[in-house]
Order: structure tokens, then sequence, then C-alpha cells
């Protein structure tokens, strides 16, 4: 893991992305090697012994973080003063793979500690604390070359099974066929059906599926809830874990077959989506995504058309006219 400094000031009223990226320093402000243990107490031995929390300490450079205390005192007269001198920190994690470390920046444990002594007084210290007002924001890169994801991300139609993944992870499309079937009529209700499995060698523990899956379309610029689901929230109080929710859109995860392999389902009415797409009032293309997909790490492996029992499937009941 390794620290530098930020080159640019993130406004408090922007909105930020795991794809978006700041400008840093190449300046290597320190950098430390460790193994996670997320369990156990850090004990300080000092004039007395601290416990804390579980955490890491990792030490500056003394020479180029002490140039932050040679400022004019009017740097530190408030907040934006402060930031308009001091940036930020940017942390990068380095040398590894298929890894992710989450930590508490509000904890009282966290912040930036100065360590100084004052004429006869020794072993002083400062600490600059993390507020919840600051801009904090990650930044991710997923490299899938020689992953199974990869032959899913061709522009040819994925047949046996399709990804879908939260943070800034991949996101799953479905076109549907044969609407001239139908004919002239009257879109009544329309259901999808999505079922999921764990591939061989997984460990469902280590990547659970997300609570909720849920149909999007797509904008000039990005993805946004489908009317189903707009509807759903708007009745339920923004809320996906209700009963209600459920009741009016679905899409909650739920188990349908123990196995092997175990088959888990996601069920949601696109009624107002297909409605759209039948009339052509909207691209022929429904998106899949977990819900809260900025929040969880959450992946899911869905069966592609090809699968003989697990496909996807599409209810549809209309009116003839």
């Amino acid at each position: 893991m390794r620290f530098t400094g930020c080159l640019e000031n993130p406004g408090f009223n922007e909105d930020y992305y795991s794809n978006g990226q700041f400008l840093t320093n190449t300046d290597l402000l320190g950098s430390l090697t460790f193994t996670p243990r997320p369990k156990d107490s850090v004990t300080l031995n000092g004039a007395d012994t601290i416990v804390l929390a579980p955490h890491i300490r990792i030490s500056l450079d003394t020479v180029k973080m002490g140039d932050l205390l040679l400022q004019d005192t009017a740097v530190f007269e408030n907040q934006d003063s402060f930031l308009n001198y001091f940036n930020g920190l940017y942390i990068k994690m380095t040398g590894a793979n298929n890894t992710m470390l989450g930590f508490n920046l509000l904890s009282s444990v966290t912040g930036l500690t100065y360590y100084y002594d004052k004429g006869a007084s020794t072993d002083l210290q400062f600490k600059f604390v993390i507020t919840s007002g600051s801009v904090k924001t990650v930044h991710m890169e997923h490299d899938y070359a020689g992953s199974v994801v990869e032959a899913a991300l061709a522009p040819e139609p994925e047949g046996d099974f399709a990804y879908i993944q939260g943070m800034s992870g991949v996101a799953t499309y479905m076109r549907v066929e044969g609407l001239d079937v139908i004919g002239d009529a009257i879109i009544n209700q329309a259901e999808i059906e999505l079922f999921c499995t764990f591939p061989d060698g997984d460990m469902g523990s280590l990547y659970p599926l997300p609570p909720y899956v849920i149909t999007q379309e797509k904008t000039d610029t990005s993805l946004i809830n489908s009317e189903d689901v707009a509807i759903a929230l708007a009745l339920t109080g923004s809320s996906s874990t209700t009963e209600s929710f459920n009741a009016i859109f679905g899409g909650k995860v739920d188990s349908l077959d123990s196995g092997p392999p175990v088959v888990y389902r996601y069920k949601m009415n696109v009624t107002n989506q297909f409605k759209d797409i039948f009339e052509g009032n909207q691209e022929n293309i429904i998106y899949f995504n977990p819900f809260g997909k900025g929040n969880i790490p959450n992946r899911a492996v869905i069966f592609g058309p090809n699968h003989p029992t697990y496909a996807p499937r599409l209810r549809v009941t209309y009116t003839v006219l």
C-alpha cells in the first residue's frame, strides 16, 4: 500500500464515480507491506499501554509532511483554507490481486497524526481527523484478461453465462426477440426470471449473490432505473428491502434448487419497460444490475439462453386487438 498527495481539490457538491480519478503527485509519502488482520486489536506501548481497534499505522515522510507545519497561520484558520493547501491523500494498493480492503475513515482511530517535541515537552501529538463532510471516493480498475468474464465482454451474445457485479463491475443486458409474433395487442403484464448459480470451484460464502437485482435503461450518459423500479421505489419510500417492493417489482433472490448445482432465481416485473419496447418508445435492451450497485461488491453468475432448464424466461400476458 502506498500514499501520495492529491493535486486537485475535489468539490463538495459534485458526484464522484469509481471509474473517475483525481490528479495525484508522484512523490511517495509513505508505504507499508502488511497482512490484513481485521480481527486483531493493536497495542501501543508508551507512557501508558493502549489497546485500540484493528487498524494499520503507516509512517509518512517527515520532511515532505513537515512542509505542512511551515505554512502561514492563515492556512489553518478554517477547513476551506486548509483544504485549499492540502488537497488530500491518495491511497493505492500495490502488489495484490483479487483483494479488497475496507477502511472506516470516520473511526475515532483514523486520522493523520503528527508526533513532535516542543521545548521541554516531549512525545506530543496532534491529529487531523477525517470529518463526515469531507470528500471520500474510491477508484477501481478491473482487469478481465484471462477471466471467465472476458469472453462475455465480446460483442457477440453470450450463450452459456452472463455476469453482473456491484461497484464498478460488469452489467448484463438482454434484447427481446420475437416481438412481431405478438402482433397488434395490449400488453397486460410482463415478468422476467433470471436463474443463477455458483460455478465449479466457487465458494458461495466468499462470493455472495446481490440481495436484489433490478432492471435499468440507458440514457445518453448513464444507466438509470427502469420505470418499473422507479414506481416501486416511489411507492415504498425508496426501500428495496420491504415486502411491498418485492410484491410490486420483485428482484429479490430466492433459492430454487439445492443442487448440485445450487440454483437461485430473480423474478422481476418489467411490464412498463416491456410496453415501451413493444410500442417502439424505448431501445430494445433491458439492463440488469445489483440494486445499490455502488455500495456492494456482490456478484451473480446467470445462466444464459443455451441452458436447457434455467435459461432466462420472459412471460408476457397480452390482449389481442
